[in-house]
């Protein structure tokens, strides 16, 4: 699918109100098996905070995106389309994080696609498609992150007090050993590939 466009058979009314895939992904994800493979197809993730229907807003919260947390030396191979449903209630999401994961593999020929075309409002930055935090030796191979409502690919340190050097930024937060190859970042709103600190950071085709 050129660029995030909506699959064929899929209009707006299907991302927001139909289809939502974020819990059997978690779930799949949760198993932190040594290889996770998401098989071709389209996989829906919500990343409102708040579920909503019709005119409601239901107060059942509702954790943005997928995160997979705390897991080293594993391999998740995505090969599916991962397309955030448009979001109304949170200007904030990331369609996939890894959090505090180190010797983290992630390849395959998918895509994490933002909701640039369809998301309600106008405000808010920090929306990506893969964010990275705390990671150390990681390889991302051959996926595409587009039309994200911030970034592409976005490594950042979380919340960080202010004043503090690049040196006293990465002692505390580790973000080293990132190996990017083959990998497509376009049309993203902000900005395709963003790095708050990091050390020995590679791209290459």
């Amino acid at each position: 699918y050129p660029m995030g466009a909506l699959p064929n058979g899929f209009t707006s009314y299907d991302l927001y109100y139909a289809v939502d895939d974020t819990i059997k992904l978690r779930q799949l994800l949760n198993l932190k098996a040594d290889k996770t493979i998401i098989e071709e197809g389209v996989y829906f993730v919500n990343g409102d905070n708040h579920v909503y229907n019709g005119t409601d807003i239901k107060e059942t919260y509702y954790l943005d995106g997928l995160t997979i947390k705390n897991v080293d030396n594993k391999e998740l191979v995505i090969n599916g389309y991962l397309k955030m449903i448009p979001v109304r209630l949170n200007s904030m999401y990331r369609v996939l994080q890894l959090n505090n994961c180190n010797h983290y593999k992630i390849s395959g020929s998918g895509c994490l696609v933002g909701d640039v075309s369809e998301h309600f409002g106008d405000n808010g930055e920090w929306a990506y498609g893969l964010e990275l935090k705390s990671c150390n030796y990681v390889t991302i191979n051959g996926i595409t992150c587009s039309l994200n409502w911030g970034d592409g690919i976005s490594c950042s340190n979380g919340d960080i007090e202010g004043g503090m050097t690049p040196e006293e930024k990465n002692k505390i937060f580790r973000q080293s050993k990132h190996i990017y190859e083959h990998v497509t970042v376009n049309y993203n709103r902000r900005t395709g590939f963003v790095y708050l600190t990091g050390n020995d950071i590679i791209c290459r085709s």
